[in-house]
């Protein structure tokens, strides 16, 4: 069953076996046999700012957010940047500055979440506002480079201090319902600005026009995706089927990082940002405050994931995330760690927004790689090309 929806999707695949890709790892996704960018490239850097424009207006007044800046890389040795599963380590590099006696361990940031619950605490950010931030990192032990997955990595990555009593299921899929509303009111606006992305002129058009992104959004616990879907092997196996089956409907998969049923985890997740180890439907054996914005991509057949986000841990859930991914020495060994056990940082709710990833579903594009640079391999740079697919440098 799980096989043929990740097969049989009328928006998904080419039928050419020359196709297979060893590059694109969940289930070879293809773009249609008459794929073509609706706009030429010039024009979609146009589109991709006036995107960025757009949303990050509506972010900042849904949110009552203020842009700060970020830094690229950061000193090391503070506990600062994020490993993200906790296996994923940074660029780390020695700056001279002249004198050995003056040197620093750098390494360049891979994401902001722990940086930004400083910042709210430095800029004295109170209750009810937040900070956002025009994240740019590289993420140099990516798993796999797919359409995507890059090297370079750019983000909305945003933070809204709350009061405790806000930290609560109930609350995250209110930011989460916020958050789509922003994405759905910037495509309305993007395809006014540019008629060639409305479904409704498809009729104009000698190329295949995606239908409009949903309009609601669908909230599962990842226990409650295992037990619809286990048959599938992997966990995005299991994202994949559900959006097949519900492609008018985008998925917050929420409870991503506690051990499920068949004794793994949907995904592994740092320990010190989000909490997974409890609050939600803990009673029920789904906890979890944390959670993935997904939708199906009409272009490329698959699940497109945009965003990560979720309510930051307390004292008392780090250290009961710290046991469970055994890595209790971090309360001994870094500063953040010190500061957040000792409630020293304010109770926030956070995540990241992947900018190139919703400027290729709003442009219906195949690849994130159309519209931003980032290293790729020749071979994958050549078999994208020989779809239709032209990948920047």
């Amino acid at each position: 069953h799980i096989s043929t929806i990740m097969l049989s999707s009328p928006h998904s695949h080419t039928n050419n076996p020359n196709l297979h890709s060893r590059y694109f790892k969940h289930s070879d996704p293809k773009p249609r046999s008459n794929y073509k960018p609706s706009l030429n490239k010039l024009q979609l850097q146009k589109a991709c700012n006036e995107i960025d424009a757009i949303f990050s207006r509506k972010l900042e007044v849904a949110f009552n957010l203020t842009k700060v800046q970020v830094p690229l890389c950061i000193r090391s040795g503070f506990g600062i940047n994020d490993d993200l599963d906790g296996k994923r380590q940074p660029v780390r590099f020695y700056a001279k500055n002249g004198n050995a006696a003056f040197g620093l361990n750098c390494e360049v940031l891979q994401a902001a979440t722990k940086w930004k619950r400083l910042a709210l605490k430095e800029f004295e950010v109170p209750e009810d506002e937040g900070i956002w931030v025009d994240l740019r990192a590289i993420r140099k032990d990516t798993n796999h480079l797919d359409q995507i997955h890059s090297v370079f990595v750019d983000q909305w990555d945003w933070e809204l201090r709350i009061s405790p009593e806000k930290k609560t299921l109930d609350f995250l899929k209110e930011v989460v319902s916020k958050i789509w509303k922003c994405i759905k009111d910037t495509e309305a606006e993007l395809q006014k600005k540019f008629p060639e992305l409305n479904p409704n002129n498809s009729s104009k058009s000698n190329r295949f026009v995606p239908p409009r992104l949903p309009e609601k959004v669908i909230f599962l616990h990842s226990a409650e995706l295992l037990e619809m879907y286990p048959q599938a092997k992997e966990p995005n196996d299991r994202e994949n089927a559900f959006l097949k089956d519900h492609p008018d409907e985008a998925l917050f998969l929420y409870g991503i990082g506690i051990k499920l049923k068949n004794g793994q985890r949907h995904q592994e997740r740092a320990p010190d940002y989000d909490q997974y180890i409890s609050g939600g439907r803990e009673k029920d054996g789904m906890p979890g405050l944390n959670g993935d914005l997904l939708v199906f991509n009409h272009v490329t057949g698959e699940r497109h994931e945009l965003s990560s986000m979720g309510i930051r841990v307390g004292p008392n859930e780090l250290v009961a995330q710290l046991k469970d991914m055994g890595l209790e020495s971090r309360l001994d060994q870094f500063q953040f760690h010190k500061m957040l056990y000792s409630g020293d940082l304010p109770h926030c709710i956070g995540g990241g927004i992947g900018k190139s990833r919703l400027y290729a579903l709003m442009l219906q594009l195949f690849s994130t790689g159309e519209v931003v640079s980032s290293p790729w391999p020749d071979k994958m740079i050549e078999e994208c090309k020989s779809m239709g697919v032209e990948m920047l440098m």
